[in-house]
């Protein structure tokens, strides 16, 4: 433990407080900023299977997260977790699910730079899981 200590020091230095900090999570209120307040404009790409690609507007207001395309096939708003990391890169996960019993959305990604990107995963009623992946910007 003693040897870790002395390299953080001897080293930060060169490195500055990104050696020691660099996967630190911080709660994204505690930097005084939302990284994902507001609308995120989504292409989201199946990754395997007869699934479509289609387009979404992610929606992130009051710790809520709203997809509109998947809203108009019964799906939920939810809740969301929030994590942002030293610079600015900003992580989330919510699990929504089907107010019409047409199953669960588990939505994770993280934006940095003014860029989203992550994954969804769409569990059926029947138990079928469909992946998917999105990149996306802000509105």
């Amino acid at each position: 433990m003693r040897k870790i200590i002395l390299a953080a020091v001897l080293l930060s230095p060169i490195f500055g407080d990104a050696l020691v900090h660099a996967e630190t999570p911080v709660p994204a209120r505690q930097l005084g900023r939302d990284a994902l307040n507001g609308k995120w404009d989504l292409v989201v790409t199946p990754e395997e299977g007869n699934a479509k690609e289609f387009k979404d507007v992610l929606t992130f207001k009051g710790m809520v997260l709203t997809s509109q395309a998947r809203a108009k096939l019964g799906m939920e708003s939810g809740p969301y977790e929030e994590n942002t990391r030293i610079g600015g890169v900003g992580g989330f996960d919510c699990t929504i699910k089907s107010k019409t019993n047409q199953g669960t959305d588990k939505w994770s990604g993280f934006v940095g730079a003014g860029e989203m990107q992550g994954n969804l995963e769409y569990t059926k009623p029947d138990g079928t899981v469909i992946h998917y992946s999105f990149k996306g910007t802000r509105q």
